[in-house]
């Protein structure tokens, strides 16, 4: 196991640091491309502003990872590591010249596309010698009754960085339980109940035992606690109160200086969008629906129509995968999330945010909450056009784990991570599988005890 985490940061810093020797030689290329600079702008400040610049986006946006990122999300970093980096650089150097220097911005660009070839290369190639190298970890799943625990188990096969060589029932001994993880690079513990979990993390800690167990609520709420000592007791404090004022403030700045500029470059591809619906049936241009936001508040939210207009005669349901209801132009728009851009119209009124969780109909939440008495904690942030949960779950993932993902996003709010999504968001657009509808009942599928087998 040592062995594995060594070789993996080993890695990790010649991945760093072949990027940022790329990155400093097309600087370089860039900045002795001027025959006359000015004085007040030095070669060295340069450096370290970009350097500073440089390492701040990686390290916001994870790009230090390696091993476990996949093709498509190491390239979208690249992309935005390499662009955000030069465009912030050239912004300074420009106000550093006194606007009045020739900055070559084509220039800038034609470097910025070679830059980003020569890193996509590098960082692929690094994560391919890493797959090459370092063996894939031998871990024993855990688990329960619940079917989710062999979609696990099949996943993490998928994983190029692990293997599961042996599933135990949680049922078995606890000693038979580690035994098996000793003999191995660690145990994968499935979504089993919490009394048994907690008993094998005690001990496997007492063992040395390396575990990975998926979260539950209560294991996300405190996470971001503060300890307090009070006499000889060490207490957890959490506040539970969602955004506090400042967090509102900055956040409401940003939704609505982004909205706005969306809206705008976005205006065109609407026109399109608007002209293309209305040609395919004549019918409506949006869809209104009402929706539920932060402190249960209702408003209306418009897309783009993307199924016929008698789409719900028979009631309210969830799209299904392969929906006949949906249109021809609304399969293309609502793969590519296109019918989603009128948002922004939401956003800049204040009944959404950029980033938060999804905006749910009012029967779906009191469905949910029979089973997920927790699924309105949602309600406490302002429902979002994109998320945690639609970033790194899909339209048809179980409720359970969506509600995980959105409080995730809570309790770990900052405006760094609004961007970080935002910028995934671009991600998911080519990705058909997160715009997928469900192949089955949401609701029925999750269990009906009243003391849900969730949190048990």
């Amino acid at each position: 196991m040592k062995k594995q985490q060594h070789g993996k940061t080993g890695m990790g810093i010649m991945n760093a640091m072949v990027l940022i020797v790329i990155a400093f030689l097309f600087l370089c290329l860039y900045l002795f491309r001027f025959s006359k600079f000015p004085g007040q702008v030095s070669l060295f400040q340069n450096i370290l502003i970009y350097s500073i610049i440089y390492l701040f986006i990686t390290y916001r946006f994870e790009l230090y990872r390696i091993g476990n990122i996949r093709l498509l999300d190491m390239l979208f970093g690249m992309f935005f590591l390499t662009v955000g980096t030069n465009i912030l650089f050239f912004l300074q150097l420009w106000v550093a010249t006194g606007f009045k220097e020739n900055l070559r911005p084509l220039y800038l660009g034609g470097i910025s596309i070679l830059q980003f070839c020569f890193g996509a290369v590098a960082g692929y190639l690094t994560n391919r010698l890493y797959l090459k190298t370092v063996p894939r970890k031998q871990l024993v799943a855990v688990v329960g009754e619940r079917p989710e625990d062999t979609l696990l188990w099949n996943r993490m096969n998928l994983n190029p960085n692990y293997e599961i060589i042996r599933i135990m029932q949680v049922k078995e001994s606890v000693e038979s339980i580690l035994e098996a993880g000793k003999s191995c690079d660690g145990l994968l513990l499935g979504d089993i109940p919490v009394h048994e979990r907690n008993d094998i993390l005690r001990k496997s800690f007492h063992e040395g035992i390396q575990i990975f167990y998926m979260l539950k609520i209560a294991d996300i709420l405190v996470q971001n606690a503060t300890r307090y000592k009070i006499y000889d007791q060490i207490f957890l404090m959490d506040k539970n109160s969602g955004l506090n004022m400042g967090q509102q403030i900055r956040k409401r700045i940003f939704d609505v200086v982004v909205s706005a500029i969306l809206l705008i470059l976005l205006s065109p591809l609407s026109l399109i969008i608007a002209l293309l619906i209305k040609q395919e049936d004549g019918g409506e241009i949006f869809y209104k629906q009402p929706r539920i936001t932060k402190d249960g508040k209702e408003f209306m939210i418009y897309k783009f129509r993307s199924m016929r207009e008698d789409a719900e005669s028979d009631g309210p349901r969830l799209a299904r995968k392969e929906d006949v209801r949906v249109t021809k132009v609304g399969s293309v728009i609502r793969n590519l999330h296109f019918d989603e851009i009128p948002q922004l119209w939401n956003v800049l009124k204040g009944d959404m945010s950029l980033v938060g969780p999804r905006p749910e109909r009012q029967i779906f939440i009191e469905e949910y909450k029979k089973v997920l008495p927790e699924f309105e904690s949602r309600l406490k942030v302002k429902a979002g056009i994109t998320g945690y949960a639609q970033v790194y779950g899909k339209y048809n993932s179980n409720p359970y784990d969506k509600l995980k993902m959105d409080l995730l996003y809570i309790t770990h709010y900052s405006i760094f991570l609004d961007i970080r999504l935002l910028i995934q968001t671009v991600r998911i657009l080519f990705q058909k599988e997160s715009a997928e509808g469900v192949e089955y009942d949401m609701i029925s599928a999750l269990p009906k005890d009243k003391e849900h087998e969730y949190e048990k």
